[in-house]
């Protein structure tokens, strides 16, 4: 298996999609995910181009005073970047992306962009797709659902996701529970997609 690099960089920005931007030694952009832009660290490169790079943290060697601690600290850089910071700098982040993006293409807005936002940081999704994962136990394979993990082939077995409306969660572990009793594993799923509206109702595929 190829070894991939750690290369330690100092972060600048954000920039679409929530990663942090940063520059190599030899120049090349660094973009990077679970960084925050003024922070020192040590970063896992995860696909190098000729002209930048992809990476994820390994290590913060020097935080963000605007730094928090995940809800979902194994599995946040798959499905939501944005939780390593509060609510309201998430919010200035991406207005200034707003503006960087009409500034690029030489268009002078006539007043500042406002976010509106219904300050819901969690529960709010009511859509989440889950992969599969099996390892091989003494009396057969177990049965986790997962999601893939960033920058790799790898899966990470979460039980949820704080993103997701309860009812998503309830009904994703209840199936999970389902088939953990009949003779499946991973290598026979795909993914299990879950739909819920605004009352609780869930529709669900199993694939």
């Amino acid at each position: 298996m190829k070894r991939q690099s750690l290369e330690t960089i100092h972060l600048d920005k954000i920039v679409g999609g929530g990663q942090a931007l940063g520059t190599l030694a030899d120049g090349r952009k660094c973009f990077v995910w679970g960084g925050l832009p003024g922070e020192t660290v040590t970063v896992r490169i995860t696909k190098k181009k000729s002209h930048f790079v992809e990476a994820i943290v390994e290590e913060v060697i020097l935080p963000s005073p605007d730094r928090i601690q995940p809800r979902d600290p194994d599995s946040y850089p798959s499905t939501s970047p944005w939780q390593i910071m509060p609510l309201e700098i998430e919010q200035a982040y991406k207005r200034q992306l707003i503006d960087d993006a009409f500034t690029l293409h030489g268009i002078a807005l006539p007043e500042t962009v406002d976010i509106y936002c219904d300050n819901v940081a969690y529960g709010y999704r009511n859509k989440v797709e889950f992969s599969w994962y099996s390892e091989l136990q003494a009396d057969g394979d177990s049965l986790d659902l997962a999601f893939y993990r960033r920058g790799s082939k790898g899966k990470i077995t979460v039980d949820a996701t704080s993103l997701a409306r309860p009812e998503i969660n309830q009904l994703a572990q209840a199936i999970r529970n389902l088939l953990r009793r009949k003779p499946i594993s991973a290598r026979n799923l795909k993914t299990l997609l879950i739909r819920c509206d605004q009352q609780g109702n869930c529709v669900w595929q199993l694939y």
